[in-house]
C-alpha cells in the first residue's frame, strides 16, 4: 500500500515537473506601415527599439519593436510598445502619441506554445 502510495505521488511529481517546464513565451512585435506616397523620416522614443530613428520608402512597413518575454500573455496593449513617434513628410512635422494612435493588432499563438503580439502603426 505503502509502496503504490509512493508510485503515484512520484508520477505525480514528474508529472507536474514535465508539465511545468512547458516553455512558454510572448514576443511583442511593432510595425510601422508608410501609407503614403512619400518616404518619412521618423524619430521613435520607448524601450526596446530597434532603432530610434528611420527612414521608410512609400508603400513598406518597417518592423521598429521587438520584445520576449517568459510566459504566456494572452492580452497585450499596443499602445504601450512606444510613448511618441515623431515624423516628418514633405518637410512637415508630426508627432503621433500612442494614446491617440491607431494601432492595427493580431495576435496568433503557434504550436510550441509561442504567442506572437504584432501592433502596425500606419501613416496615411
Amino acid at each position: 500500500m505503502v509502496t503504490k502510495l509512493t508510485s503515484i505521488l512520484s508520477a505525480f511529481a514528474l508529472l507536474s515537473i514535465l508539465i511545468g517546464s512547458k516553455d512558454e513565451s510572448t514576443i511583442y512585435n511593432g510595425f510601422i506601415m508608410n501609407s503614403t506616397e512619400n518616404i518619412i523620416a521618423f524619430e521613435i522614443k520607448g524601450d526596446n527599439n530597434l532603432e530610434d530613428t528611420i527612414s521608410i520608402p512609400a508603400g513598406l512597413t518597417q518592423k521598429v519593436y521587438e520584445n520576449t518575454e517568459n510566459g504566456d500573455f494572452e492580452i497585450f496593449d499596443c499602445s504601450l510598445i512606444f510613448d511618441t513617434i515623431k515624423y516628418t513628410l514633405i518637410n512637415q512635422d508630426y508627432t503621433l502619441i500612442s494614446d491617440t494612435a491607431t494601432i492595427l493588432s493580431s495576435s496568433e499563438l503557434s504550436s510550441d506554445g509561442t504567442r506572437v503580439h504584432d501592433c502596425i502603426v500606419e501613416i496615411r
